[in-house]
């Protein structure tokens, strides 16, 4: 494809989520180094968030999967729910419980302000032992460890780490096979009577 024009941040557009286009909000984007040098063939990632889908959905995608199709055409926005177009009325309700649910009772400048702060996704996933988690949400880690893609996690230290061969080399030197602390509490299964 072609070069892409630079979306702002804030901007609305529309992005291809499991080959449809859904309407969604620019919330960062990054720089990704192209083949050229000096920046040159720089491409564009952007972190979106989808209208009406929960935030655990937000992602980096590349900027080939914006659509820059401004009509709107075949576009869906999240108002659909279960496969018919949510009525004003439906749409009210859903506003008047969100705003229940928020209380009075939260300092709204600090609420915005962690919102800001913990908008986007920083690490995309975590391989703890032989496991890989998509990560959901922000995650509070130190900022030299923030900006990576993967940490890799010890399931027996819980130790964290940027690079899979310092990974490697941690799990060969570690000895352990249990997670940190003493156990205190360990409980066997309960024993099967007739009457169950």
């Amino acid at each position: 494809s072609g070069p892409h024009e630079m979306l702002e941040i804030g901007a609305r557009a529309a992005c291809l989520r499991s080959g449809q286009p859904h309407a969604c909000d620019i919330i960062e984007r990054r720089s990704t180094a192209g083949a050229g040098e000096g920046g040159e063939g720089s491409a564009a990632e952007y972190y979106v968030h989808y209208v009406g889908l929960n935030r655990r959905l937000d992602e980096w995608v590349a900027a080939d999967r914006i659509v820059h199709d401004t009509s709107g055409a075949g576009v869906r926005d999240g108002a659909e729910l279960g496969g018919r177009r949510a009525t004003r009325k439906m749409k009210r309700r859903i506003d008047d419980m969100n705003a229940l649910q928020a209380g009075a009772s939260h300092d709204e400048a600090l609420e915005k302000e962690h919102e800001e702060s913990t908008k986007v996704k920083n690490i995309q996933t975590v391989e703890i032992g032989r496991f890989e988690v998509d990560t959901w949400y922000f995650s509070p880690f130190p900022d030299e460890y923030a900006q990576q893609r993967k940490l890799y996690i010890c399931e027996f230290t819980l130790k964290y780490m940027k690079r899979r061969s310092t990974y490697l080399a941690h799990c060969e030197r570690e000895r352990s096979r249990q997670p940190p602390g003493q156990l205190i509490y360990r409980c066997d299964a309960p024993p099967l009577r007739r009457e169950c």
